[in-house]
């Protein structure tokens, strides 16, 4: 049997759902709106979720990074 005793298929699911959405974000195949609808999150939930597991949530070069700090005030 796939699941232990305290799982469901509805959790086996969800988790499914999310892992996939979380990988096909960090490859670039799916915009961060549309992982965190594949995964039944919000976009702010599923972007931090998304730095948490270490997967970048930006894609800056150095000179849109640098912009960035400029519009944000940080002289780093």
């Amino acid at each position: 049997m796939l699941l232990h005793a305290n799982g469901s298929l509805m959790e086996l699911k969800k988790e499914t759902q999310l892992e996939c959405a979380l990988l096909f974000f960090q490859k670039g195949r799916l915009s961060s709106g549309q992982a965190a609808e594949m995964a039944g999150m919000n976009r702010v939930d599923f972007l931090l979720l998304a730095g948490q597991r270490g997967i970048p949530v930006m894609d800056l070069d150095k000179d849109e990074w640098e912009l960035e700090k400029k519009h944000l005030g940080i002289n780093v």
